[in-house]
């Protein structure tokens, strides 16, 4: 019998934060897209943010499995998700508010970087393994 390769602690880490975050958007998108907005800036970012929480979870479900598109497609929820982290900072600059954005643009850089690795992109399939 043979035995299932262990994901690393990093990638668990990163696919927990990633259903959190998006619970988070779901919720926060849930009220403009489904409530109604006062404009229509509101409902576009609550369509962007009730979007990437639904994007989260089969992201979550593929990194879980390997499959060589969840390693994209959760870059791609993570890269969207600086420039949201910019704009809110912009928008309310409270010092706290401005810690937690902060915080949130540096976890997504290093998201983003930990899935380009080589060895991260050899896990999924997109990279070859490099020879040692």
């Amino acid at each position: 019998m043979q035995q299932k390769e262990k994901l690393p602690v990093p990638l668990v880490f990163i696919m927990i934060y990633t259903v959190v975050i998006s619970l988070v958007h779901l919720l926060g998108g849930y009220g403009p897209v489904f409530k109604g907005a006062a404009d229509n800036r509101v409902l576009m970012l609550g369509l962007l943010f009730f979007s990437m929480g639904v994007a989260g979870f089969p992201a979550v479900y593929g990194l879980w499995r390997k499959m060589p598109w969840a390693n994209l497609v959760t870059r791609i929820i993570y890269l969207i998700s600086i420039p949201i982290g910019v704009f809110a900072m912009l928008t309310d600059s409270k010092s706290g508010n401005i810690v937690i954005q902060v915080f949130n643009i540096g976890l997504n850089v290093w998201v983003i970087w930990y899935l380009m690795r080589p060895d991260i992109k050899v896990l999924f399939g997109t990279a070859k393994a490099l020879d040692k």
